[in-house]
């Protein structure tokens, strides 16, 4: 496996909503647990910001919630502290609680599909996003991409996407 480092410098007082995109493939076991003690380092320069991050997976199949585009229901293994929405991090909760419940939640385990699809997932991301409000299940997304806020997606994988590929 290749191992690809890059710095980004974050700077001014915008707002910012972070799609990432977890590959959740039998492969990504041991980057999982990497991303998740890697990314205090993460939050950490983002901390200026108004910022908001949902977590999907690579697995564009439509056959349970995980999928498909649909952001991840958080995983909050500290019952002291109440998630303001259980499917999207923010600025304003603690900084370790933030940094703890994405270690968490992309632990989400490895029986995705093994076509990792992450330009197609976050397309499908964005697509719940704009869907009429009558569509429940895409309330979650809709909630995550705020009119006035840029976004960036980072996609996590340890493989070549597949979204091209029927």
């Amino acid at each position: 496996a290749v191992l690809i480092t890059q710095t980004v410098e974050v700077k001014g007082q915008n707002k910012v909503d972070i799609l990432v995109v977890m590959d959740n493939s039998l492969s990504m076991q041991l980057e999982q647990t990497n991303m998740a003690n890697r990314f205090s380092n993460f939050l950490n320069n983002i901390t200026s910001l108004d910022w908001q991050i949902g977590i999907i997976t690579t697995d564009v199949s439509n056959t349970w919630v995980k999928q498909d585009g649909r952001l991840v229901a958080l995983k909050n293994t500290d019952t002291t502290y109440a998630v303001p929405d259980p499917y999207i991090l923010n600025s304003s909760m603690p900084l370790d609680k933030a940094q703890k419940i994405f270690g968490d939640t992309v632990q989400m385990g490895f029986d995705g599909s093994s076509a990792e699809r992450g330009f197609k997932a976050t397309e499908r991301a964005i697509e719940r996003a704009i869907t009429p409000d009558t569509d429940t299940i895409s309330k979650p997304n809709r909630m995550l991409f705020r009119p006035d806020a840029g976004l960036a997606v980072l996609i996590v994988s340890d493989a070549y996407d597949d979204s091209g590929r029927t």
